[in-house]
Parts: C-alpha cells; structure tokens; sequence
C-alpha cells in the first residue's frame, strides 16, 4: 500500500500536475489522521474495556464482603438476642439455684466473659481504593458509599471493647474467688452459684456487660442497613448479576406474625404488626407511630429500641417473646 501511494505521488510530480498533487497528498494526510484517530479510538475502547472489566471484578470482591459482614452481623445479633434475655434475668433477679444447678439456659455461668468476635474484612475494599482514580464514574457513588462503610469502625471498636471487658471479669474470678479452680463441674458448684445469684458485684458486671452489648447492638444493626443498602447499588451497577440469594435482603414469609398481639399481664396494651413492600412494621394502641422490625432471620428481629422479638412455634401455636415477655396472637 505505502509503495502504491509512493508511485502515485512520483507519477503526478513527474507530469507536472501539481495541483492534483497537492489534493492527493492533502487526502493522504487526512488518511493518515483518519487512521490515527481510528487507532487511538480503538485504543481507548479496548482500555475502557479492560478498566470496566478489572473495575466489575473488584465490585464482585467487595459484594462478597457485603454478603459475609451481613451473615456475621445476623449472627452476632442473634447471640446478642441471647445475651439480652440472660442478662435481663440476672439483672431482675429473675434466675433461681435451680436454673444454675439444671443448666436451665446454655452457657448462663459464662454470661459476662463469653464473646463473639467478628470486624469487617477490607482487602477487597484496599485494593478498589487503590485504583480510584481509573474507576469510571458511574461507580463513584458507590465507592464514597463504601469508604463511608468501612470508616465508621464503632462496630469494631465494640467488638474490641466487648472482648477486652469479657477478658478483665476472667480475670477477677481468678484473682479473687477460690471456687474458681474447683474441679466440680458449674452447675454443682455452690460457692460460684451463691455469688452469682447473690454478690451485688456479679450484678454490677452484669448490667455493665448488657450496657455495652445494648450498644454494641445498635452499632451492628447500622452497620448491616448500610452494607445492605450498598449491596444492592452493586447489584445494580452489575446489571443484577449477583445472586438473589447471596445479597441477603430481609425478604421473609411473614405471614405466621402478621396481626395483633397481646399479653396476658397486660391485656389492655395490644401489638400490631402489618407488611408493607415485604417490610415489617409494628405499632401499639398507645402510639399511632409505626416502626419497622429488621429481619435478623425467619424467627428473630428486632425494633427501634435494640430489643429483639423471637418467634416460637409449638403445636401450631406462635407466640412472639420480646426479651422474657411473652405475647400471643389476638383471635380477634
């Protein structure tokens, strides 16, 4: 091709044609830039190609993230939903030897020094910030979302918190009270019940211990709204690509608790829950203002006040339990 353009060119000059010369070698010009700017525009197709592919590739990292942090969160506040009930117990010194003695609840002598761990995993996270500036517009909302997500570590700080308070009343077991080395087993231990149901100390670390788990819950519960809300933007950027199944959104079948709800000690004061969008709401005969219930799982959610609310099926009877309060559906 180029010797063609060449032979053209010595033909016109040698015939003296120069004004049809100087056309042709303005046209070839334009040629030239025409393939270029073709060249360059493939260039920049191919490397917006490559920075979207790397950049969805990345989103899918993070959304797996998303999806982990929200199955811990469940979990932890479905442990903090046990917690709650044991401490509201000792705290109202509801418990008695017996339920020390028959190991009425699980894990109860450990109710001040048993924690769960947890925290948000960030690599993925890194690793998109690390390229912010070759990520296309379209996704920066959801970055500021994210780095707004991952700065905000009360969360973590509790977990933290919570674990070196856990740690600390360990310590004072064994520092201060002989029982703890006994070789019989808790529930036959009479020395470590007796302070348990009896020392205004293991009350104080109890109800100091609920302070920050109530706290701590609150933290949990803003943290997974958010990671949830995030999820879903990915799942949009990415032409919903995710799994229905994996973003964990708080779709459940609801319908067992849906209606008005009494208690037996307090049957003047009624709980109503409707569905809304496949969203739960409750509110009482003393307050028209309605308030949504997070879902944790099928059975266990939770209001505006931290408190959680258990569903229980027995023999085709639904009771709702809210701490140690047990409601029952209205037949009404």
């Amino acid at each position: 091709m180029i010797t063609l353009f060449r032979k053209i060119r010595q033909n016109l000059l040698m015939t003296k044609k120069i004004g049809r010369y100087l056309k042709y070698a303005i046209g070839e010009i334009l040629l030239v830039v025409l393939g270029i700017l073709i060249a360059l525009y493939i260039n920049n197709k191919n490397q917006d190609y490559q920075v979207e592919k790397r950049t969805t590739s990345l989103m899918r990292e993070v959304a797996k993230d998303l999806e982990y942090f929200i199955a811990m969160s469940n979990n932890q506040l479905e442990f903090y939903s046990y917690k709650q009930r044991i401490f509201d117990l000792i705290i109202n010194e509801k418990l008695t030897y017996e339920d020390y003695s028959k190991s009425s609840y699980p894990n109860l002598t450990n109710a001040t020094t048993w924690y769960l761990g947890g925290g948000k995993k960030r690599v993925a996270y890194n690793n998109l910030i690390s390229e912010i500036n070759s990520i296309p517009n379209k996704y920066k909302s959801t970055v500021s979302a994210l780095s707004n997500f991952y700065d905000n570590k009360f969360n973590e700080d509790y977990i933290e918190l919570i674990k070196s308070i856990s740690i600390e009343n360990e310590k004072k077991r064994v520092n201060n009270y002989e029982w703890y080395s006994s070789k019989v087993p808790d529930n036959q231990n009479n020395e470590m019940i007796d302070f348990m149901l009896n020392d205004f100390r293991y009350k104080n670390e109890a109800k100091y211990y609920y302070v920050l788990v109530s706290q701590h819950i609150g933290f949990i519960l803003k943290d997974k709204i958010r990671a949830q809300k995030i999820l879903k933007k990915i799942d949009s950027l990415l032409n919903n690509s995710l799994e229905k199944s994996n973003l964990r959104i708080d779709l459940n079948d609801n319908n067992s608790i849906i209606g008005q709800w009494t208690n037996n000690d307090y049957p003047n004061y009624i709980i109503s829950i409707s569905d809304n969008n496949n969203k739960l709401f409750y509110q009482t005969n003393i307050d028209s203002t309605k308030f949504e219930l997070n879902t944790i799982s099928d059975n266990l959610f939770i209001d505006n006040d931290n408190s959680f609310w258990r569903v229980e099926k027995t023999n085709e009877e639904v009771k709702i339990r809210i701490v140690n309060i047990e409601f029952n559906k209205s037949k009404k």
